[in-house]
């Protein structure tokens, strides 16, 4: 609930009935070890993809820390395994987001995942999505592989401050406008693919430096 904390403490399983799913009004503490780590599955030994709806964060005030942790087997009712909504945000570290029915982990508007030292794999959709192409999420050594699109993906957004797009070996991909707003600056580093969508543009009133 809103205002509670849950804390998982490390070596702990949880496996979820078909359909169900963790849902974080308030914080969740799920930090594990390298030798215990924490695991969101699905309740039976072999379940499929989409068998629960996964970890569900909801809402301006909630947030999640999952260090070693793996969620499996979610993205029923929802748009990913891990799914960020409102002006919420996660921090996932030394993590494994795999086997989802949807994206690996979807952030809807206002709400960002800060993502590093984790792999990303055989989800059915993208691999990390974020419709609201504003926030700034800080990603680095991301593994991602066997997704149904290996891909960072980011809707319409005007990026202020100083922006990087970071080369984490995945093509970014941008449903909507990009607009790097007066006085910001977009830094595209070398080797960096952005594949944009139909009809949408990157519109810079600011400073743009793509320099490979």
């Amino acid at each position: 609930a809103a205002g509670a904390t849950l804390t998982v403490e490390p070596g702990v399983e949880v496996r979820f009935a078909r359909y169900t799913r963790l849902q974080v009004d308030g914080t969740l503490l799920a930090v594990g070890t390298a030798a215990q780590p924490i695991t969101f599955t699905g309740a039976l030994t072999t379940p499929t993809p989409g068998w629960w709806a996964g970890l569900y964060v909801y809402g301006g005030a909630a947030s999640a820390r999952l260090d070693y942790v793996t969620v499996a087997y979610g993205g029923y009712g929802l748009n990913g395994n891990v799914e960020l909504y409102s002006d919420s945000v996660v921090t996932l570290t030394h993590s494994v987001i795999r086997n989802g029915s949807q994206d690996g982990v979807y952030a809807s508007s206002g709400a960002v995942a800060h993502i590093s030292d984790s792999r990303i794999t055989g989800n059915a959709g993208y691999a990390l999505e974020y419709a609201d192409g504003s926030v700034n999420p800080q990603l680095s050594n991301l593994t991602v592989s066997g997704n149904g699109t290996d891909a960072i993906v980011f809707g319409s957004g005007d990026l202020s401050g100083a922006r990087v797009w970071k080369n984490l070996g995945l093509p970014y991909i941008m449903t909507g406008n990009q607009n790097v707003e007066s006085g910001a600056t977009l830094t595209v580093v070398p080797g960096v693919e952005v594949r944009f969508a139909r009809y949408t543009r990157l519109q810079v009133d600011g400073t743009l430096l793509a320099v490979g």
